[in-house]
């Protein structure tokens, strides 16, 4: 994924001239995540919102940066992630209206922060 997608402020994330693209993927990741875990834990509609509108935001850009016909990841790669994707979205706005379990999406992300970090055990 290119780096511009995952741009945010320098305060958030340090300086954009030492981090890599895995590295700034990485910790857009690590927020999502903890935000769907925080409204997991406390069950308040606004940390539920919050949390899937920031899940949904992540893997939008994903899908997109991966549909796009610059992207040169292993079609095969490229397609499964789609996949993953296209889920997390739907069932990001899904439970934006009921009271499903966020746990499914907590999952794929932390697989996702797995593969950044190169660990490939199941």
């Amino acid at each position: 994924m290119n780096q511009t997608a995952f741009r945010t402020k320098r305060a958030d994330f340090g300086s954009a001239d030492i981090r890599t693209d895995r590295d700034i993927e990485y910790a857009v990741f690590t927020k999502a995540t903890f935000s769907l875990r925080r409204a997991e834990m406390t069950s308040k509609s606004s940390d539920r919102v919050e949390g899937l509108t920031l899940n949904n935001a992540l893997w939008t850009t994903i899908t997109a940066d991966l549909a796009h016909e610059g992207n040169k990841l292993p079609q095969e790669l490229r397609a499964t992630l789609l996949s993953l994707g296209l889920y997390s979205i739907r069932y990001s706005q899904k439970s934006m209206q009921n009271s499903d379990s966020l746990q499914p999406l907590i999952d794929i992300n932390q697989r996702m922060m797995k593969g950044l970090r190169g660990d490939v055990s199941p």
